[in-house]
């Protein structure tokens, strides 16, 4: 029982964050990437690769709700 009040809480909650970020001017993003790739030995060569991952944080303001 408290386990899905605790649930159902969380969704109302989520559920109006997302509704007051539509009516919000300013907008904060936060992407990543990575590469993750395996080293391959094949007839007397082999090859070492390097795992890489980045992120990047940005933000906007908007000045009017068309722009």
């Amino acid at each position: 029982m408290r386990k899905g009040l605790v649930i159902a809480v969380g969704f109302i909650a989520l559920l109006t964050v997302a509704a007051r970020a539509q009516e919000s001017r300013s907008e904060v993003s936060a992407p990543g990437t990575g590469f993750f790739t395996k080293d391959s030995d094949g007839r007397g060569i082999s090859r070492t690769t390097t795992n890489t991952g980045g992120f990047i944080l940005g933000y906007r303001y908007h000045i009017n709700r068309w722009l």
